[in-house]
């Protein structure tokens, strides 16, 4: 199965829910408070936007938390290690300004380096 089958069939799967985190790929992982809950996204718009259509929001993270990331799939058990249940949106243009919004909200690395890497997600 490719991985588009594969992410086609995980869409089906959960009822067209799809958990999307924002990602430290080396050493962190998904970072805190940058979670959402996509509904009924297209699985071809989705794929390309996972592969290779997030350079501006992952840019916008970089600029707050000096980490490197970008959007992935993340198992919907995981919501249990949030601080809350991530908000549901219908497009990435809605989510992609939600995460910008907790950007703004919470501690810059200055503030609080440790913010998006300890404790809940």
């Amino acid at each position: 199965m490719t991985p588009f089958e594969q992410l086609k069939k995980m869409i089906q799967d959960q009822h067209g829910m799809v958990l999307i985190g924002m990602v430290h790929n080396g050493l962190y992982g998904p970072l805190r408070d940058l979670n959402y809950i996509l509904i009924n996204p297209e699985p071809k718009f989705l794929n390309d936007y996972l592969t290779k259509g997030y350079e501006k929001i992952a840019v916008d993270v970089w600029k707050k938390t000096m980490l490197a990331t970008q959007p992935m799939v993340l198992p919907m058990d995981m919501i249990d290690q949030f601080d809350e249940i991530p908000p549901e949106f219908d497009s990435v243009r809605e989510a992609e300004a939600y995460i910008r919004q907790k950007l703004e909200e919470n501690p810059s690395m200055e503030q609080d380096p440790f913010y998006y890497r300890k404790g809940k997600l």
